[in-house]
């Protein structure tokens, strides 16, 4: 993939008359671009054909909005982070099915902890891509939150217009295991093992 990256990166530098300064921007943007993607569409096809596309597609949308303003602990490879997606969504499905009957209160105090979670310790900034505007630091835990929240709501209106409780096994784990990626315990124990 890098390759082909850095051979698209090529062209649009000589068709374009960029500055050769932002070159490696480009590069990294289309390499991202080709592993997400890629990424997404083996997740959605595993999906469907593990008659599941309906789940995968809520599970991915729900871990990756807040992804997009959280951040989190980064695998080191695309392997081990689309191995670390599928895993993801199996233990969310899984957990939907199996529908434990948890109190309301308990989910309450639960969600009250991610919340805390993400204003104390969102945004984590990658190595690759740091961010060091206080603006934009302050935007993307201010997003974080507010998604959070939103997805909160959805579950108090999906279980309550639908009566279906697993649905919110759906949301809520991929929201804990996003929150579990910003805890400093696991983006320490990252970096510590990144610089052996």
């Amino acid at each position: 993939m890098h390759k082909v990256s850095k051979s698209i990166a090529m062209w649009c530098f000589a068709n374009q008359n960029m500055d050769k300064d932002i070159f490696p921007v480009i590069q990294y943007g289309i390499e991202l671009w080709f592993n997400t993607t890629i990424k997404i569409m083996a997740l959605l096809l595993l999906g469907l054909l593990l008659g599941q596309l309906a789940e995968t597609i809520i599970v991915l949308t729900v871990f990756c909005s807040l992804r997009h303003f959280a951040g989190g602990a980064h695998c080191k490879t695309d392997l081990g982070c689309f191995c670390g997606m599928f895993g993801i969504c199996e233990l969310s499905i899984l957990m939907s099915r199996f529908n434990a009957v948890v109190p309301e209160i308990i989910i309450c105090f639960f969600m009250t902890v991610v919340l805390f979670g993400i204003y104390k310790y969102a945004p984590v900034n990658s190595k690759v891509n740091p961010i060091t505007e206080g603006a934009i630091l302050k935007k993307k835990r201010k997003g974080a939150i507010l998604v959070t929240i939103g997805w909160s709501f959805a579950i108090i209106i999906i279980i309550t217009i639908t009566k279906i409780m697993r649905y919110r096994w759906l949301i809520l784990c991929p929201i804990f295991i996003e929150t579990l990626t910003i805890m400093p315990f696991l983006c320490e124990r990252r970096e510590k093992h990144e610089s052996i």
